[in-house]
């Protein structure tokens, strides 16, 4: 079985096309390459615009990937709360996000991409519908929605994340009732587990980044790393921050799809290729020259592919962060 992670694509249709255009040759290349099964790890619209959304869907209708077989999903943060397009929107969007309406705006992306949670073997009956788990192949894909509500104090820029106690007893049932069934576990979230790491050059930078740092967090990783080692779960896919590549953490092994659209420099995308096979789960993230005129994509140097299910103390990594 091979699965295309993508995510982050933040589609604004508002102001501009090109997101989109750069999501199809990511779906081209990926198909290209055999790729059975997408999984998009949220951040799909910029602002959570209805357009961006139904775009989006006439372009997976398009390549048929409106399957349940074919498609899984999670929500991002912009997904419900949308984002600053523009230096001044900076003192409007707190505003915007306390009267957004949290629970709708869940609801409107899980009825949007309805085929990505549809054929479910677990289904949270709480409204929001996470966690959700589906067996595709050997594999069991488990989906938790990591957006925690908006606080002035706490979430002022409704970007940190924080899986719910609720979520959390759910997750321990699906992988006791169904964990087993399986070859390999594999969980989708939007949010990050590693930390950002600091490339500033200058004050305004240094200062950005540390508001980053304290806005885009995932409440109590430890404790739920700890949760998903005592399950067994093999491989945790994700986005939110725009960097692409594998890392591992108290020896879990994760895969970050942040940069599939933004962060790779103008002229490149990213795309990250899982391979479930009989002995183990590969990983391959590649970067893709794409050419904005012609619509064309070649891989440049894309990397080896990196075995990550097996013996944990022999498994190549590209990062380890602790």
């Amino acid at each position: 079985m091979i699965f295309a992670h993508i995510s982050d694509l933040h589609i604004n249709t508002e102001i501009v096309n090109s997101h989109l255009r750069q999501t199809e040759a990511l779906i081209n290349s990926a198909l290209e390459q055999g790729a059975e099964h997408f999984i998009i790890t949220g951040d799909v619209s910029d602002k959570a615009l209805a357009e961006d959304f139904r775009r989006l869907r006439e372009l997976l209708k398009k390549y048929k990937l409106l399957d349940p077989q074919k498609l899984s999903m999670v929500i991002g943060n912009h997904d419900i709360f949308g984002g600053v397009s523009h230096a001044e929107d900076i003192f409007t969007f707190p505003e915007k996000c306390r009267t957004t309406d949290y629970s709708q705006g869940i609801y409107s992306f899980n009825n949007y991409f309805e085929e990505a949670f549809a054929e479910c073997i677990y289904r949270s009956g709480d409204g929001s519908g996470y966690p959700f788990a589906k067996r595709i192949g050997q594999c069991l894909l488990i989906g938790l929605n990591s957006i925690q509500e908006y606080s002035s104090i706490k979430n002022p820029f409704a970007s940190n994340g924080k899986i719910c106690d609720r979520q959390k007893e759910e997750l321990k049932k699906i992988l006791m009732y169904f964990g087993d069934t399986v070859k390999y576990r594999i969980l989708m979230v939007h949010h990050h587990f590693n930390k950002i790491k600091s490339n500033a050059v200058g004050l305004t930078e240094t200062l950005w980044q540390n508001i980053e740092k304290q806005t885009m967090k995932l409440k109590n990783k430890s404790e739920l790393i700890e949760l998903l080692k005592a399950g067994n779960i093999d491989l945790v896919v994700h986005g939110h921050i725009h960097q692409s590549g594998e890392y591992t953490r108290k020896d879990m092994r994760f895969l970050n799809a942040g940069a599939s659209i933004k962060g790779n420099g103008k002229g490149f995308l990213s795309l990250n290729i899982i391979k479930a096979t009989y002995s183990s789960l590969l990983t391959d993230t590649q970067l893709i020259e794409y050419d904005y005129k012609q619509f064309k994509q070649s891989f440049r140097n894309p990397r080896p592919a990196t075995k990550i299910a097996g013996i944990i103390n022999q498994m190549p990594v590209t990062a380890k962060v602790e």
